[in-house]
């Protein structure tokens, strides 16, 4: 029994998945000037954020690596202590 609703629910789910993209395709056709700006502008401002993204990764990197090598020292520093100990 509950076999069975998962499979019509999937089914449902599947349909109403499939009427979206399909009604987000009818509505790219015809293009028109207005759409063809909001698709350059959507692609743009898509670029726009993946090279923000890159820029903030890159200016993050030595400040990353600072970290990084101070917790190396600071594990040499406790190995070597403890080896001197021991």
């Amino acid at each position: 029994m509950c076999s069975s609703i998962r499979l019509v629910s999937k089914s449902v789910y599947n349909y109403y998945y499939y009427y979206l993209v399909a009604k987000i395709m009818v509505s790219c056709y015809p293009t028109t000037p207005l759409k063809w700006a909001m698709h350059v502008g959507v692609f743009l401002f898509g670029t726009a954020l993946f090279c923000y993204g890159g820029h903030l990764a890159y200016e993050d990197a030595p400040y990353q690596q600072a970290l990084i090598k101070a917790r190396n020292d600071y594990v040499r520093e406790r190995l070597k202590k403890r080896a001197g100990d021991a």
